[in-house]
């Protein structure tokens, strides 16, 4: 059809009025944002670079509960403000801060135990998830017991690790129902797969310093979550972007003197026999993304302490959630962990040009242990070099001794303590 000149002008101004008519009626899908603005009255965030953090005298409880499945909160997600401890825990907990409902990333993991002596593995990975944010929490949409999250991960070097690899499929879960991932791992020496299970969700995964806990097990409503007070943290894995790139977007989560203000939620686990006595989380206000993670051991001692940095993207990805982060992605840049008794640290960083999210490149039925047998390398290793020595690795995550000391306890090693003096 040939339009004519009358025509092409009704044309332009139905479709003018058709676009602002979809903006209107659905905001998250005309804005390139949607972060719910934080007008939280209760709390204030300090204005001193030397006293960073504010303790509350009466801690936040967490918030009324859903009456049809009470152990989730009784908002309707996206959570707004002002939020409870619970509701910052869900934020963070589908799917491991990945915000992509579909990515294919290749990195880097680095180990240095206490003997200074470097491991150093390259990989790529495929992450899927079936079902957006508000999905996840109605169990109407997602029954317990159906999968929703997928990953496939293989290694690419060293040569004695080349080819090997592993899947994971997580299911929905609840209070009465309980479903543990199904995880296959393969070992090219033996050519064939091994379907393995988590024996003790405080086992560390692969000989990281991440435990089964960290990676697939956690739920929040296994624990209590209370907001002891707010702090502003000025850099985050040893740089000052924790959240890449904010200038590009019309929220910043920078303030001007470059801080970025955390609620801090204390996490306190329902069994008294959990390997935990407590975590303390720091929550970055604009994103709601999980910054920094202290765990504590049975007897209240510093255990391990996790900061991780992130790279976001607002670039319009179809299979992202309108509900939450609208059009765009976030996901870890640099994961850094300590375990602090055995002076163990694992160091993941990502390069942005090696991840590929929010596009359709794989099904759901690639995820199968058949697949690990092909030992398919899709990806080529990541742009990031390996390091050369030690010397190269991340500092240690400062340990904040002055805050909170009402909550934080900081006993270290009589040898640690002796090494991080050495190295002041």
């Amino acid at each position: 059809m040939i339009w004519g000149e009358g025509s092409r002008k009704m044309k332009f101004y139905f479709g003018f009025w058709m676009v602002l008519g979809i903006c209107l009626l659905y905001p998250g899908y005309g804005f390139t944002e949607y972060i719910p603005e934080d007008t939280d009255q209760r709390v204030k965030w300090s204005q001193d670079k030397e006293k960073t953090w504010i303790q509350l005298e009466a801690p936040i409880p967490e918030g009324e509960k859903n009456k049809k499945w009470p152990w989730l909160p009784a908002e309707k997600f996206p959570f707004k403000a002002p939020y409870t401890g619970d509701e910052m825990a869900w934020f963070s907990n589908h799917e491991t801060q990945i915000f992509s409902r579909a990515y294919d990333a290749a990195a880097l993991s680095i180990r240095l135990n206490r003997r200074g002596h470097l491991i150093q593995r390259a990989y790529c990975q495929r992450n899927k998830e079936t079902h957006n944010w508000n999905e996840l929490l109605d169990l109407d949409l997602l029954k317990p017991g159906e999968p929703f999250f997928f990953q496939f991960q293989i290694y690419l070097d060293p040569k004695e690790k080349r080819g090997a690899g592993f899947i994971t499929k997580k299911y929905q879960e609840t209070p009465e129902f309980t479903k543990y991932p199904d995880i296959w791992v393969y070992v090219p020496a033996l050519r064939r797969n091994r379907r393995v299970g988590i024996s003790d969700r405080a086992d560390c995964v692969s000989g990281c310093d991440i435990t089964w806990d960290d990676m697939v097990t956690r739920v929040p409503w296994q624990s209590t979550h209370t907001i002891i007070g707010t702090d502003v943290l000025y850099e985050v894995t040893g740089v000052k972007q924790a959240v890449d790139s904010p200038d590009k977007y019309t929220w910043n989560p920078y303030r001007e003197d470059d801080g970025m203000e955390c609620y801090v939620v204390k996490e306190v686990h329902s069994d008294p026999n959990y390997y935990l006595s407590k975590r303390i989380v720091w929550y970055e206000r604009t994103t709601k993304l999980m910054l920094r993670d202290e765990q504590y051991d049975r007897k209240g001692d510093l255990l391990r302490v996790m900061e991780i940095a992130y790279l976001i993207d607002m670039a319009g990805a179809d299979y992202f959630s309108p509900e939450h982060h609208a059009k765009g992605i976030m996901m870890r840049q640099v994961h850094h962990a300590w375990t602090v008794d055995i002076d163990h640290r694992t160091y993941s960083p990502f390069h942005s040009d090696d991840i590929w999210y929010g596009r359709p490149l794989f099904t759901i039925g690639m995820y199968n242990p058949g697949q690990l047998l092909k030992e398919e390398e899709w990806r080529a290793r990541t742009k990031i070099p390996y390091l050369k020595s030690a010397r190269d690795l991340l500092p240690r995550p400062p340990l904040y001794r002055d805050k909170f000391p009402k909550y934080r306890k900081i006993v270290l090693p009589e040898e640690l303590e002796k090494k991080l003096e050495k190295h002041k």
